[in-house]
């Protein structure tokens, strides 16, 4: 929505949650307003819950880091997986990167893949990488050096800087020209 702010607000205002979303990003960007982390979170709380589900994870997003609010780990899981179970592949990365790393959850590196893998299969950069790692080191799979390299070559084709070094490490030679 490219909307001026007082037209956006007043539609927020109205309960449209997609309009709720774009404002908190406008509070969080500073775009047409003062940036706000406090009237962010707020508008993007609203948003999410009416289900709109890219406002659900960002704001799983700012409980994880406090942005807006305090910390709060148990809220950001919460939402993570709500928008995560819904296809968001943002929140599925953002949730395989809590169970492999252990946040707030048992350490579960299955359930780790498991994200990573639905949000590299919709072409998540970041989860690619997340899946080549968890191949090549067989955390939450078999190892599997030939579908490490196949999901690093996929970030690498995108500027992924770590795929590209792992790339190197694994494939090394002249068929690999990252």
């Amino acid at each position: 929505k490219d909307l001026d702010v007082p037209t956006l607000t007043a539609q927020a205002e109205n309960g449209d949650p997609e309009s709720q979303y774009v404002l908190a990003w406008r509070y969080m960007d500073g775009k047409g307003v003062k940036t706000n982390k406090k009237q962010a979170f707020k508008w993007m709380k609203m948003a999410a819950e009416k289900g709109y589900t890219s406002a659900e994870c960002d704001l799983g997003y700012m409980y994880n880091k406090g942005i807006g609010t305090t910390v709060n780990r148990k809220k950001a899981l919460e939402l993570y997986t709500k928008a995560a179970e819904k296809g968001n592949a943002t929140a599925q990365n953002n949730l395989g990167a809590m169970y492999s790393n252990g946040e707030y959850v048992r350490q579960n590196f299955t359930k780790a893949f498991y994200w990573f893998k639905k949000a590299a299969e919709q072409d998540i950069t970041i989860a690619q990488q997340n899946l080549g790692i968890m191949y090549e080191y067989g955390k939450g799979v078999q190892k599997n050096t030939p579908e490490a390299i196949k999901w690093y070559k996929k970030a690498a084709e995108k500027g992924d800087e770590k795929s590209i070094k792992a790339l190197k490490r694994l494939a090394p030679g002249p068929i690999n020209t990252y």
